[in-house]
């Protein structure tokens, strides 16, 4: 699968329905990556072989993205309820 935006193309990625002198097919993008559109959940599970490994790769993305882009109150917070394991001795860290 190619990584080009989904604001570049607005095709149906199963079928290719859709374009932009087909305005009455209302295309739904993938909620996990945000990266292809669908014009029916039909097409959207004929397609999800294909999809399925990028999609995951993309959405552990937007994840990771999405979390370090996090104030520095969030990991302050975030530090009082996780305890940390050395890696050398097994034992617990606290912060």
């Amino acid at each position: 699968m190619s990584s080009i935006s989904s604001d570049s193309i607005s095709i149906c990625a199963n079928c290719g329905k859709g374009g932009e002198g087909n305005n009455d097919i209302k295309l739904k993008t993938c909620t996990a990556c945000r990266m292809v559109k669908y014009c029916s959940r039909e097409c959207q599970i004929a397609h999800r072989p294909q999809h399925k490994r990028e999609c995951k790769k993309r959405a552990t993305e937007l994840h990771d993205e999405k979390l370090f882009n996090q104030p520095p109150q969030f990991w302050m917070t975030i530090a009082r309820y996780v305890s940390y394991v050395c890696h050398h001795c097994g034992l617990d860290i606290n912060i």
